[in-house]
């Protein structure tokens, strides 16, 4: 595999495709070659990650693919894990700008409250405020001592 095709190809299943077109196969003499189902090679070749087994199984597919069709396995497993670190960068950005985007709601939803328990407690200060301004003035205190005089605390006279 010379430098060029992989500056050239996207990803690791189009070099293998390339190289395949180049070597006159089919994806059926692949398969027999490889003994790797074809639609797995077909799933490889369209990089479909998600349709895929566990990593170590596409690493194998990829070597045996790669020397069947002529390429240095390693330049194409290099191609598959810079498309990987790549992926795995966006998924961590996209995953940090959702955070940071989750703790804004979060912030301005706390502000509203905020500010609306500020103008309930405003209107419940300025309307206690105006009752007690307009309050009836206060009674003058009586006094709880028994009147003295003629008349004593019932009302009758002493002989």
């Amino acid at each position: 595999m010379n430098p060029h095709e992989t500056t050239t190809a996207r990803g690791p299943g189009s070099v293998l495709a390339a190289a395949r077109l180049r070597a006159g196969l089919s994806l059926a003499d692949v398969a027999a070659r490889t003994r790797v189902a074809r639609p797995l090679l077909e799933a490889l070749e369209a990089e479909e990650w998600a349709s895929l087994p566990a990593p170590v199984y596409v690493r194998g597919f990829i070597k045996l693919y790669a020397r069947e069709v002529g390429l240095d396995a390693r330049a194409v497993l290099r191609l598959l894990e810079n498309q990987t670190e790549a992926r795995v960068e966006a998924e961590v950005q996209a995953q940090t700008e959702a955070e940071a985007a989750d703790r804004r709601a979060t912030w301005d939803s706390i502000r509203w409250r905020a500010a609306y328990s500020m103008a309930v407690a405003i209107v419940v200060v300025v309307t206690l405020a105006a009752l007690f301004s307009v309050s009836p003035p206060r009674l003058e205190a009586r006094s709880l001592r028994p009147a003295t005089g003629e008349g004593g605390p019932s009302g009758a006279t002493s002989p």
